[in-house]
């Protein structure tokens, strides 16, 4: 674990915010938990960036997922 935060430590703020994105879009797009899948729209409509999350959600729920 140490690891992990240390690598955190040493990447550009901006790679690590692009990945938790990341992990949120992908959580909002495939798990299989609707708690999940609501968290992470929450989370993505609370960050309220980038605007390719928001995208994702409006997609979404035009698909009525």
């Amino acid at each position: 674990m140490h690891e992990l935060f240390q690598l955190c430590r040493e990447l550009p703020s901006n790679v690590v915010y692009a990945g938790a994105i990341d992990a949120l879009i992908e959580a909002l797009e495939e798990d299989q938990d609707l708690g999940v899948r609501e968290d992470a729209k929450s989370s993505l409509l609370r960050v309220g960036d980038p605007p390719r999350g928001l995208q994702v959600i409006e997609e979404l729920e035009m698909d009525g997922l």
